[in-house]
């Protein structure tokens, strides 16, 4: 009779960490989806930062406007070379 009421114990606790590791993984899903923000202004066409830039010394790569480590290491190399 003991084992078999910690058995249901057990079984109850586990659905209980169940729930509540679905219940984070859903709250944290649309934290992430609802990105918008009451004063967002678009970006005209001529202002976005392609991803890919052919250059002299070699191809640079940026997400969102920033840098690659590589690219940003390319360019420390080639201000080396100047000097």
């Amino acid at each position: 009779m003991i084992i078999r009421i910690q058995k249901m114990l057990a079984l109850f606790l586990l659905s209980l960490l169940s729930l509540a590791l679905l219940a984070g993984m859903s709250a944290c899903q649309s934290i992430h989806n609802s990105k918008t923000y009451p004063q967002t202004t678009e970006l005209p066409d001529g202002l976005h930062t392609p991803d890919r830039v052919e250059t002299s010394i070699g191809t640079f790569k940026f997400i969102d406007g920033a840098p690659l480590p590589e690219t940003a290491e390319l360019v420390y190399e080639n201000l080396d070379r100047m000097r």
